[in-house]
């Protein structure tokens, strides 16, 4: 006959049993948790994160992947707009046209001259996503409007324009935002559109003949 179990084996195996049972709850806590947003419609479905937090594109707060759930987009992105942010940008420039793209299924980034918090006309503050030197390809560049600087056409940001302009497949404007494509050159030849009373003030900036103002929407696309 087996002798009785003394009560520190009993001990020992009623705290390996609970190891065991602990280990079975939670078979991926070695593992790194991953977190999505909740579905919104919105371009962030199509995004996994490591960390618990709130998604910076809708706002709602993440919850856990369930372990073994699909990494597959829950729809197709439709391609990614950057909007050139500036000092004194008109917040509803960048804000109506994100949200018109966000509901096309378009991933909506942000992209300045640099990294630092940017002050809207009314105070609103925006931090980019990008810079000028690190903005990835694009489909459609967006300029909007509000206190749009006089540059000449050879400044820095002209020419970065004029560049990502060449790589996307549409670069539009909102607005007053029509001044960086015509300081830019992008409007030359071209029928051009902007604020109600700005269009002979849009061609005397340029002073180029070839600058239609007569109402016609413009859009510059390779």
């Amino acid at each position: 006959m087996r002798p009785p179990a003394s009560s520190k084996h009993i001990a020992f195996g009623c705290a390996l049993l609970t190891s065991l049972l602990l280990f079975a709850a939670h078979p991926a806590s070695s593992a790194a948790s991953e977190y999505i947003c909740p579905p919104c419609g919105q371009v962030c479905d199509n995004r996994v994160y490591d960390h618990p937090g709130v998604c910076p594109t809708c706002g709602m707060t993440f919850i856990r992947r369930p372990a073994g759930g699909s990494k597959a987009p829950a729809f197709e992105v439709m391609g990614t707009v950057a909007i050139v942010l500036f000092p004194g940008v008109e917040i509803i420039d960048c804000s109506g046209p994100w949200g018109v793209f966000g509901l096309a299924h378009y991933d909506v980034v942000t992209v300045a001259a640099k990294r630092d918090p940017v002050h809207t006309t009314y105070g609103e503050t925006v931090t980019p996503d990008y810079t000028f030197a690190n903005c990835p390809r694009v489909d459609v560049l967006l300029l909007p409007g509000g206190n749009v600087p006089s540059l000449a056409r050879s400044d820095s940001v002209m020419q970065w324009i004029r560049k990502k302009s060449a790589e996307t497949r549409v670069t539009l404007s909102v607005c007053n935002g029509a001044y960086w494509l015509a300081q830019a050159g992008l409007l030359d030849g071209k029928p051009a559109t902007t604020m109600h009373g700005m269009c002979d003030d849009l061609w005397s900036t340029t002073g180029d003949p070839s600058i239609r103002t007569s109402g016609a929407l413009s859009q510059t696309s390779t």
